[in-house]
């Protein structure tokens, strides 16, 4: 994998994490056949590029583009993919479907393998992710399943929870997987986010558990910093060797006059000094469309080519084509790599799709960059050797039906008071206007462990809460009532 690019990838996760910038790009053809670290690679460069060189400029509010009142939207129900074969006919590979909730969210993601690859086969289910927001809007947990053939039914695997701060960034992310011999959520990974004055991003931090101590164990870091414009300019990733935090790789930005990024370098730690490693260069047209990425490797003081990428666009926007070339050393010229070609339908412009994001990555936004319109399908195509002609490998094709997205009403929920805070021995929760059967309290410390849960039936605008058994410190409080949750700092005297 090019490392160059996993950490561009980083860079763009952190620089604007905040509640409304938590996406997951699980539409998009991921050519599966490919191996795993190809599609890793691919995830980190295609879904990021277009993305972090726009960002400067436009600085985007990310998420659906709802106006007031409900709203008669068309919705990605699910994304089909086929293989080509021998005889030049498409094999269903698999499928992945999406439900939404009233307001556009993506509320559950389920994939299927075709059973044996033939068009009208049964589907299999395969995996499964369930999304829970608070407020409507902050995802809070997201639970993935692995389908248990022999069970006949879903078996969970892994847990992600995200807390937030006053401004609504996430401060702290928790990985769980679930226990084989004790059924139970097991921590196994934490991250936790720093921002500047200005609400970006300036260090995340992520941990290992220590199985053995049940310790929160140090393992990699990133710091970040940034021009009077607010772009990033030097990301440097740490590692921790038992007793410090350690350089690994530092990513340099440079800018042109008009704030687009045109320069991307990539330094590793020799364990005295940065040394070159890889570098990109970016090119536009002239509405500032990506036409052209060139990315460059460090040899003997040189900067050699290793790959280029073409990008072709439609007028209104949509990209019709992305096409990967290689360097060949010893011809000296760019050879044909894989290709992508993409059909639209422009009737439906990107404002009136709902489509399965829903946070970090912010791939809403790159969505509507690439792909103005509704994106009809994807053929992945490798070339045929010696003939300058392409050779289509893999197809991706989305399904579309009409949904009526409802405005997100005023929520009382989100005005809910805690006091007195501090607390002592109790503390009340005031619901202004809650109509509900019932509202859960948690309460968490700061590592993410529960310590208590209370559940309320039908509250009348208040609930009292005693907490005499918890030691003073400071302590999230979660409410949740039905699919909406929202937290609070509460402070124990």
């Amino acid at each position: 994998m090019k490392k160059l690019f996993t950490f561009l990838a980083s860079g763009l996760f952190m620089v604007s994490l905040s509640a409304q910038t938590i996406a997951h790009n699980s539409f998009l053809p991921d050519h599966r056949n490919l191996s795993e670290t190809a599609q890793s690679f691919n995830s980190a460069r295609s879904e990021n590029t277009n993305h972090f060189t726009r960002f400067a400029v436009h600085k985007p509010k990310p998420g659906f583009f709802l106006k007031s009142g409900n709203t008669i939207m068309q919705k990605l129900d699910s994304t089909i993919y086929s293989d080509e074969t021998m005889d030049g006919s498409w094999l269903l590979s698999g499928k992945k479907e999406y439900r939404y909730s009233t307001s556009g969210k993506l509320i559950q993601l389920v994939s299927y393998d075709s059973q044996e690859k033939r068009p009208g086969t049964q589907w299999v289910e395969f995996s499964k992710a369930i999304y829970t927001y608070k407020d409507n809007d902050l995802l809070i947990e997201k639970i993935s399943s692995r389908w248990d053939s022999d069970a006949g039914d879903w078996q969970a695997k892994w847990k992600t929870e995200y807390f937030y701060n006053n401004e609504a960034k996430v401060m702290l992310i928790y990985n769980y997987s679930l226990g084989e011999g004790s059924g139970e959520w097991e921590y196994s990974r934490k991250t936790e986010f720093s921002y500047n004055e200005s609400g970006l991003i300036s260090a995340v931090i992520r941990y290992d558990r220590d199985t053995d101590s049940g310790e929160w164990v140090e393992d990699f870091k990133t710091t970040y910093a940034y021009d009077k414009h607010e772009n990033p300019t030097v990301l440097i990733d740490y590692e921790w060797d038992g007793n410090q935090w350690v350089y690994d790789f530092k990513t340099e930005y440079t800018y042109n006059a008009s704030n687009y990024a045109e320069l991307l370098t990539g330094f590793l730690w020799d364990g005295s000094q940065w040394q070159y490693d890889r570098q990109t260069e970016f090119f536009y047209d002239d509405q500032w469309r990506l036409t052209m990425e060139v990315e460059y490797y460090r040899n003997n003081a040189q900067w050699i080519n290793d790959d280029k990428y073409i990008y072709v666009f439609e007028d209104n926007g949509n990209l019709l084509s992305e096409t990967h070339y290689n360097w060949d050393e010893n011809t000296e010229t760019w050879m044909d790599y894989n290709r992508d070609d993409y059909t639209y339908n422009n009737e439906y412009p990107f404002e009136k799709l709902v489509l399965p994001v829903i946070g970090i990555w912010g791939n809403d936004y790159w969505w509507k960059i690439r792909y103005n319109h509704m994106l009809l399908t994807d053929v992945y195509s490798l070339p045929v050797a010696g003939d300058r002609e392409w050779d289509d490998k893999y197809k991706s094709v989305m399904h579309y039906s009409e949904i009526e997205v409802l405005s997100v009403p005023e929520n009382s929920f989100s005005d809910v008071l805690i006091y007195p805070n501090p607390a002592g021995d109790e503390f009340r929760i005031a619901v202004p206007g809650l109509q509900t059967a019932e509202i859960v309290v948690e309460i968490f410390d700061l590592n993410g462990r529960k310590l208590m849960e209370q559940r309320v039936s039908t509250p009348k605008g208040e609930i009292k809460t005693k907490v005499s058994s918890l030691q003073s410190g400071m302590y999230i409080c979660r409410l949740t009532s039905g699919r909406e949750s929202i937290s609070r700092k509460l402070v124990i005297r």
